[in-house]
């Protein structure tokens, strides 16, 4: 199972169940997140899912080019709300029979 190449759309729930995650609240990018981003992902095996929880909007543009920049693979996103919530797989995503409950 793989996600989208390039997930525009949020989807209403995440297809898979993430490994780890975090809050970033309303940290952008440029602010702290990706450094976060990198301190909860770096641990994680190659494949392995990090949700990242965010009310930023502005992660929404940004999140997708820093995984393409990274070798890192934004599996999708939801938002309810101003709550948005990414899914991204270390490197690139490895097949999964997990869902979430």
């Amino acid at each position: 199972m793989s996600g989208p190449a390039n997930p525009v759309d949020p989807v209403e729930r995440h297809p898979l169940a993430p490994d780890a995650g975090f809050d970033g609240g309303d940290l952008d990018c440029g602010g702290g997140l990706l450094l976060l981003i990198r301190r909860h992902i770096d641990p994680l095996a190659s494949g392995g899912l990090l949700e990242i929880r965010s009310t930023e909007p502005t992660v929404e543009i940004e999140l997708p080019a820093w995984c393409r920049m990274t070798g890192n693979e934004l599996v999708s996103w939801t938002k309810a709300g101003d709550q948005r919530s990414y899914l991204v797989s270390k490197g690139p995503l490895v097949a999964r029979t997990e869902s979430p409950p």
